[in-house]
């Protein structure tokens, strides 16, 4: 009977703390296990009135003082390694959900570098950053396809990057690079040729850059684009040849109309006796042909 009523009032006692506790347990301070301890072993203590009465005082004299001074600390002990327990379980939960979330968030990051380095493959457009203190120089993969080397295979530097240009641009774009940082310019634009390595294919880039200035003003980064623009200069070259040919042919043709309507009328002044219906009939083919001579080439006709 005693020990039922020990179980149900401490037991009553443990779930009223839990719901009128305002804070996490694992947040629960020393103290106030001591004090949940010594009103639940008090309490206990008191039910012992409920044997018979020289029982109750035979037991209450045994376990009076192990019970008010070191079942306490006994809680406040077990209390401590709880809520330690529970600390090191809610901070490895953290740690999980911080790894799970950081693995996620590389994911993305990876997908957008693959996205960005196929996109920029398919533009043929690489993106580059150097640092002026250090001549360090940053290249994305399309960078180094453009200039026929293994990506992340060559040591990026300023000075190697001019090795790759050809000979006779090397001079001008070292040149409007250097011009656009000691002008104070916020950017540098330029169309060259280089030489892709072991080929020494010729190929026409377009690169552009903006620059990155220190509170002094001085330029300390730049940051640009370089693309490959070879198959467009070969569509301007093969364009600009048709060009020259249409106007080779319409020359041509030209000269031929001229020649032709000059023998017309050579045999008209040598044949005097011909006919009025016979001369008409003849202006009016070379009328009629000088008009589609003329549309042709887009001449006005002579007569």
């Amino acid at each position: 009977m005693t020990g039922t009523l020990v179980i149900l009032a401490t037991g009553g006692m443990g779930i009223i703390w839990h719901y009128l506790r305002k804070h996490a347990l694992d947040k629960t301070p020393w103290w106030e296990f001591f004090l949940f301890g010594l009103a639940s072993h008090v309490v206990m203590l008191a039910l012992m009135f409920t044997l018979p009465w020289e029982t109750a005082l035979c037991v209450l004299g045994l376990i009076t003082l192990p019970v008010l001074f070191l079942y306490p600390l006994g809680t406040v002990l077990l209390g401590g390694l709880m809520v330690r327990r529970l600390q090191r379980d809610k901070a490895s939960k953290a740690l999980q959900e911080r790894k799970e979330s950081l693995r996620r968030l590389a994911d993305k990051l990876q997908q957008s570098k693959d996205m960005l380095a196929r996109s920029q493959e398919l533009a043929h457009v690489g993106t580059w950053e150097l640092e002026l203190k250090t001549g360090k120089l940053a290249w994305t993969d399309e960078v180094y396809r453009i200039f026929g080397l293994k990506p992340k295979g060559f040591p990026a530097t300023y000075e190697a990057f001019l090795q790759y240009v050809h000979p006779e641009d090397r001079k001008a774009v070292d040149q409007a690079y250097s011009d656009s940082v000691d002008t104070g310019s916020d950017s540098y634009e330029i169309e060259h040729r280089v030489l892709r390595a072991a080929t020494a294919e010729e190929r026409f880039v377009h690169e552009k850059c903006v620059h990155t200035r220190a509170p002094s003003g001085k330029v300390i980064r730049s940051i640009g684009m370089i693309q490959d623009i070879t198959e467009c200069k070969q569509a301007e070259d093969r364009i600009s040849a048709d060009q020259a040919e249409l106007r080779r042919l319409l020359d041509e043709a030209d000269r031929s109309r001229l020649a032709l309507l000059s023998v017309l009328e050579d045999r008209m002044e040598a044949s005097p006796t011909t006919s009025k219906s016979d001369g008409s009939s003849i202006l009016g083919k070379s009328g009629v042909l000088d008009q589609i001579v003329s549309s042709e080439s887009g001449h006005a006709p002579l007569r």
